[in-house]
């Protein structure tokens, strides 16, 4: 996939591409379902998802303007969602 590809799905969430940190776009999109969904779709995608969720995990717990527990409620539900939905498989060498 070309970065042209990559770019032109930033609408839902591409922290490599819309300038915004992960938080910005987690916050914004807390209380809307379908559009969490959608972030979780797109970056396992791109398999950048343990990047963006740690990143995520760093700045929540390092930014005290943020609500910790609704964010952590969030990533619980999300963590919810792919346990339901995904298997974790190796990366073949």
């Amino acid at each position: 996939m070309t970065n042209k590809n990559y770019k032109q799905k930033t609408d839902c969430g591409s922290i490599a591409t819309d300038g915004e940190s992960p938080m910005v776009w987690f916050v914004r999109d807390l209380d809307n379902p379908a559009d969490r969904i959608k972030h979780l779709e797109f970056h396992i995608e791109h398999r950048d998802y343990f990047s963006v969720l740690a990143t995520i995990i760093n700045i929540a717990l390092k930014e005290p303007d943020f609500e910790k527990d609704k964010i952590f409620s969030k990533l619980y539900e999300d963590l919810q969602y792919l346990q339901k939905n995904y298997d974790i498989v190796k990366k073949k060498p």
